[in-house]
């Protein structure tokens, strides 16, 4: 059975002749029954206090683990969104070379399509310059021709006197 302050005042203890003086042993009953209660006051706050400090590290703890659980959450968060970025990233990278490439080989393909324009309107340019040439040397054939006739026909007329 624990001992309280109440228990050290009314501790009675019988006297004997030649024993101790009552009032000093009650003084000094009351006197450690006023330091047990202050003992026991101050044992209750520090239980308090322990208790509310086991309380505090408790919250602290759990609040350490669910931080703990939130990063590890946000570290695997960032890792998959690097490696989501990283293949997108590439996937564009690969869309744009497959997208240069084409405008690559259609820019080659104009370029040989006017590259062979040219060439066929080289071609049409000599067969035209090569058909003027033929029509100035038939116009010339015809002139001198022309200027064969007016001359027949002037010495015809000089002779038939006209």
């Amino acid at each position: 059975m624990a001992l309280t302050p109440s228990d050290i005042q009314k501790q009675e203890f019988k006297t004997k002749f030649k024993g101790y003086d009552p009032e000093e042993v009650r003084s000094f009953l009351i006197y450690i029954a006023e330091q047990f209660e202050i003992l026991q006051r101050e044992r209750d706050r520090l239980e308090e206090e322990n208790l509310k400090q086991r309380e505090t590290i408790k919250d602290l703890m759990s609040r350490e683990e669910l931080l703990k659980k939130t990063i590890m959450s946000t570290q695997k968060w960032v890792d998959e969104y690097k490696e989501k970025t990283l293949k997108e990233s590439e996937l564009i990278i690969k869309e744009a070379e497959l997208k240069a490439e084409e405008i690559t080989k259609e820019a080659y393909n104009d370029v040989r399509k006017i590259q062979e324009e040219i060439g066929d309107l080289k071609r049409t340019q000599m067969e035209t310059l090569s058909e003027i040439t033929r029509l100035i040397e038939d116009l010339k054939r015809v002139k001198e021709r022309i200027e064969l006739e007016k001359e027949q026909d002037e010495k015809i007329r000089s002779i038939l006197g006209e």
